[in-house]
């Protein structure tokens, strides 16, 4: 199996957002040789996505018993640092 498309989004803001997979579109590959285009995130199965934890993570889809990953990221929204700088600087005092 392998990706087709990626995911439209693949950032994502820490405790904000949930994982998007629209526009992911994975190529799985049959033992007869045949191969499908699956866009049905329905038939996917989807681990490794914690919007609590800063930093890239694996994303591990399964589909008709194939398995294939890709990177996320994770990350600060702007308003988030300014809210740890000024509660970390509080206490820094």
């Amino acid at each position: 199996m392998a990706i087709a498309n990626l995911p439209s989004k693949v950032a994502y803001t820490y405790r904000n957002d949930s994982l998007d997979l629209s526009g992911l579109a994975l190529t799985v590959t049959y033992s007869d040789g045949t191969t499908e285009n699956v866009t049905d995130t329905s038939k996917m199965k989807v681990v490794g996505f914690d919007n609590t934890k800063i930093g890239t993570q694996t994303v591990t889809v399964e589909c008709e018993g194939q398995i294939v990953q890709f990177e996320v990221s994770v990350s600060y929204a702007w308003w988030q640092w300014i809210i740890r700088i000024l509660l970390l600087g509080f206490l820094w005092y």
